[in-house]
């Protein structure tokens, strides 16, 4: 047995009794510790946390009252390029209240450093974005492979620029306007051999006939609704071509049939001997240079349909309508920092500088730096005596 301080003794079953007491006693000691020490680091990180929101909150009020005004130029600026874009997404109702001419956008669009200028036009005048997809349905060719041209033998040092139309004045026509009717594909290669025709033969006032492609030309094209450059070139190798004033463009009065009993009474037909495809800007360069103007395809962006001066290059934010609009191809400029190319449209002359077009080399998706139809016509020898 033990004693107490007492001298009193005490028994091994109570001190076993006094040690557990002394050990329960310690750890309920240390658990309330454990528990208080909890409670203040808590305590310590909800008053953190507290500050912390009171900070950041003080903070977002003066960005906002330092940045809020740059902000909102910057959401002005987002509307701005939205509205020129075509969403893909919106219904036809929604795309069909977009008018292609908005005055308000063309005014912003002319007081930025742009190398092009826009403007209003008559072709569409009134006219929706909805409406206007229906003009781009040009295409180079259905199945055909176009066959290559034979390299040029004319090795002349081609010129910084050239433009055919102020080289052949006497064989210069005014610009079509097609209307709203898809007929780029017909009106780019009546036109193009029209020059070529002229620049040959000599002859000023003879001028292919639009109207006979749009009629006849129905093995892969179909009229105001879409056509293909191949497809007029086909036909104007086996039928001809006769004068416009047979035959005139009255795109929307269109016959059901093609009546050749009186296309045969025009008094003027002229053939395609061939056509072939050029490749390359330079090679494209030389074909204008040696033998007149070509045709190629062009995307249909949003503000070129407004275009009305300048070096046309499409910012990245700009979209497309959709599809391609045939250009008839007549020239180039490579003297000064942006080079271009020099095009006839078929939107009428008060669209761009008086129907013609300057259009940035190298535009993404544009078929002008790649690839162009060359057209060749025939050409009677002339009598010797």
């Amino acid at each position: 047995m033990g004693k107490t301080k007492d001298n009193t003794a005490v028994s091994h079953e109570d001190l076993q009794k006094k040690r557990e007491e002394g050990k329960l006693t310690d750890v309920a000691r240390k658990e309330s510790e454990a528990r208080r020490k909890r409670e203040q680091s808590e305590t310590k990180t909800k008053a953190r946390n507290t500050a912390k929101k009171a900070y950041e909150k003080k903070n977002q009020k003066s960005f906002l009252s330092e940045w809020g005004y740059y902000i909102l130029i910057a959401l002005g600026v987002a509307v701005f390029l939205g509205a020129w874009n075509y969403e893909p997404r919106k219904t036809a109702a929604q795309i069909a209240e977009i008018p292609v001419i908005d005055d308000s956008l063309i005014s912003i669009h002319n007081e930025e450093n742009s190398n092009y200028q826009l403007g209003t036009n008559k072709i569409f005048d009134g006219v929706n974005v909805l409406d206007a997809r229906k003009l781009f349905n040009n295409y180079f060719n259905q199945k055909t492979v176009i066959p290559k041209c034979s390299a040029s033998k004319n090795t002349d040092s081609l010129p910084a620029s050239y433009n055919w139309k102020t080289e052949y004045p006497n064989c210069d026509k005014s610009p079509i306007n097609q209307g709203l009717c898809s007929s780029g594909w017909a009106i780019a290669v009546t036109s193009a051999f029209s020059d070529r025709f002229c620049q040959l033969s000599g002859d000023t006032a003879f001028r292919a006939s639009v109207q006979q492609l749009l009629t006849c030309e129905k093995r892969t094209s179909s009229a105001c609704e879409r056509g293909y450059i191949v497809g007029a070139l086909d036909y104007g190798r086996t039928k001809g071509f006769v004068n416009k004033e047979c035959m005139e463009y009255k795109p929307f009065d269109i016959q059901v049939d093609c009546n050749y009993t009186e296309i045969n009474k025009c008094a003027q037909k002229e053939k395609i001997l061939d056509y072939c495809n050029v490749e390359g800007g330079e090679n494209i360069k030389r074909e204008i240079f040696v033998n007149g103007p070509v045709v190629s395809l062009f995307p249909a962006y949003r503000d070129w349909l407004v275009y009305k001066d300048g070096v046309y290059s499409p910012a990245a934010n700009v979209k497309r309508v959709d599809g391609y609009q045939a250009l008839k191809v007549v020239g180039w400029n490579t003297e000064g920092k942006t080079h271009y190319w020099i095009v006839e449209n078929s939107f009428g002359e008060d669209w761009g500088i008086s129907g013609m077009g300057k259009i940035a080399m190298n535009v993404s998706d544009s078929s002008l730096d790649k690839t162009a139809v060359s057209v060749t016509p025939v050409v009677a020898e002339a009598e010797t005596d």
